[in-house]
């Protein structure tokens, strides 16, 4: 177990140094040509993948769109859940602060993020990959209130132990209802969310 989590720490870590190969996915290589009413010019799509996310049959979508312009944080890459309506696809729900591209240059120069979104029925997964450490958002679909919800927040770094000289990782975690309440997916605040993984820490020699 300890040498998988520490192969998986250098893995993800792999896979952030190559996000900048590979072609960028403009509004002009979108899966639909209706994507566009969603990717604006001078928009880039960074990610997009097909989902029925809310389990009614309704054709979904997550996708990663980083805009021309920051928002009022500052940040200017998003994550959408998108959603089938006749021949367009519309934004349901956004969240502006899980894709962080305005302090983690992996995903500001990204050219794909592909590799860091999963989806499955009702739970979407987004890896934000820094250099040296990365934070993975599970995102889930409540149905009772027909909203996405943040189910958990798990971070992980590699540490140096100060008296053996080797290496490790410190682990944190912050799950619903146990260590956070029920957060929207457009309230999610990562540093708050850090705050509350650093005050359970495990590590993994």
């Amino acid at each position: 177990m300890k040498v998988l989590a520490r192969t998986w720490i250098f893995t993800q870590i792999t896979v952030a140094t190559v996000l900048y190969c590979g072609d960028v996915m403009s509004a002009e290589k979108a899966p639909d040509t209706e994507l566009q009413d969603v990717v604006q010019a001078g928009d880039k799509l960074l990610a997009f993948k097909k989902m029925d996310g809310s389990n009614d049959g309704e054709e979904g979508a997550a996708a990663i769109v980083r805009h021309s312009e920051p928002d009022a944080n500052g940040n200017t890459c998003e994550l959408l859940i998108l959603q089938r309506t006749a021949s367009e696809w519309v934004v349901k729900e956004r969240s502006g602060s899980i894709v962080d591209c305005l302090f983690n240059d992996l995903a500001r120069n990204a050219r794909d993020l592909s590799a860091n979104l999963t989806v499955s029925e009702g739970k979407i997964n987004y890896v934000n990959q820094a250099a040296r450490s990365n934070v993975t958002f599970e995102i889930r679909y409540d149905r009772a209130k027909s909203t996405w919800f943040l189910f958990e927040a798990r971070s992980a770094s590699p540490f140096e132990n100060p008296k053996t000289g080797k290496m490790g990782v410190v682990m944190g975690r912050a799950r619903f209802p146990d260590e956070i309440p029920f957060t929207p997916l457009s309230k999610i605040d990562p540093e708050a969310l850090q705050a509350i993984m650093d005050k359970h820490p495990k590590t993994l020699d």
